[in-house]
């Protein structure tokens, strides 16, 4: 399922979990939020995605107007996401990366991201791979951009895939690894 393709010009689609750790609760969850929202009040977008979360989540109060009410199935989602003109990356729980960003790099998807907590194998450059965003007001310049600047979405989008392709695939990575371990014997 892993593979690029034509990206819609007015649909997006995210889902996410709704995380009650510390550093989600205070910094993933409401740039997520954010970016759902921005993206749902868009005239320009066909938005479709939420929070996945039940009630018994201490935060479910504070997002239920985004809270998404049914499972999304594997197969659904991945269609969803090669559609989706561009997508939202936050570090998440422990402010790890998750699977989602290489999801995201392998689709080749124009990918709106916060900074990332931890290095990657060459730096990402904004504008080039990705689109860095810091807080909500950055988020909605960006989402307006990329909906309006088909040029620069596919920049993006071009960019994400030979990142991937030069840095991220399994075999690019075995292939650093072992040129690491070489090099330090």
């Amino acid at each position: 399922e892993y593979c690029k393709s034509e990206s819609a010009d007015n649909y997006v689609f995210f889902v996410s979990t709704l995380w009650t750790h510390k550093n989600c609760v205070e910094s993933t969850n409401p740039l997520r939020a954010g970016f759902i929202r921005i993206c749902k009040n868009n005239s320009l977008i066909k938005f479709e995605g939420g929070f996945i979360s039940d009630k018994a989540n201490p935060q479910f109060d504070n997002y239920k107007d985004i809270i998404l009410h049914k499972r999304i199935n594997n197969k659904v989602y991945m269609q969803n996401i090669r559609r989706s003109s561009f997508v939202f990356n936050t570090p998440a729980v422990w402010n790890c990366h998750g699977w989602k960003l290489g999801e995201y790099f392998a689709l080749g998807k124009a990918i709106i991201s916060t900074p990332l907590s931890n290095d990657m194998p060459v730096p990402l450059i904004h504008g080039e791979n990705i689109h860095f965003v810091e807080d909500y007001d950055d988020i909605q310049k960006a989402v307006e951009m990329l909906i309006e600047n088909n040029e620069y979405r596919s920049k993006l989008e071009e960019g994400a895939f030979k990142y991937w392709q030069k840095y991220l695939t399994p075999k690019s990575v075995i292939q650093r690894i072992i040129h690491t371990y070489q090099k330090s014997n």
